[in-house]
């Protein structure tokens, strides 16, 4: 019970934290888990967030997807064995353009004077050229991406100390925006959402 009062708790926080999208990784949005089963009972687990994802969230998102394995490998609980969190930085920098527009006008007068077989010709140039130069700001930001990994162990009984497979995947399951996949939901005896 004390376990599932934690990950309400952690939903409370990740739901406040930021918007995520509980999907698999995708390389078009930078963003999603990622799994590898690494043992027979065993599996790494990565959520990388998107720009207004919490690293709360992230944290939270990557326990969703263990329940999921766990739920899958018919497992009644699990317990992260360690994890390990970082945000990824990325800045950007846009704007700061330089237009430059020149106006250029000339005008050239003159006289031709001839001399038999000399021949003379005195002109006077005049020339104007007005030069108006426009500078954009350069505006810079930062997207914090969160990426947490954890380290997983499924458990065929319940155990004492771990995650109940059942209450993780209930609780992810009534949020908003947590599409679980089909198997899980039919694990749980819910219908589509």
């Amino acid at each position: 019970m004390k376990k599932l009062r934690i990950i309400s708790a952690l939903v409370a926080i990740a739901l406040l934290g930021g918007c995520a999208t509980y999907q698999k990784y995708n390389f078009m949005d930078e963003h999603g888990y990622t799994d590898e089963q690494v043992g027979t009972d065993t599996f790494m687990v990565r959520y990388r967030g998107g720009r207004n994802t919490s690293p709360m969230t992230a944290h939270y998102l990557a326990t969703v997807r263990a329940a999921e394995l766990a739920a899958k490998h018919q497992c009644e609980s699990f317990s992260i064995l360690g994890s390990q969190s970082d945000v990824k930085q990325l800045h950007t920098a846009y704007g700061g353009h330089q237009f430059t527009n020149t106006r250029s006008t000339a005008s050239v007068t003159g006289n031709a004077y001839h001399y038999g077989n000399h021949s003379t010709f005195n002109a006077n140039a005049y020339g104007n050229t007005n030069t108006t130069t426009l500078n954009t700001p350069t505006t810079f930001t930062t997207v914090n991406k969160p990426e947490t990994s954890i380290f997983v162990q499924v458990y065929r009984d319940p155990r004492q100390g771990a995650y109940n497979t059942r209450e993780v995947l209930s609780v992810a399951n009534s949020k908003k925006g947590y599409r679980l996949a089909a198997t899980t939901r039919a694990y749980l005896g819910t219908s589509r959402r």
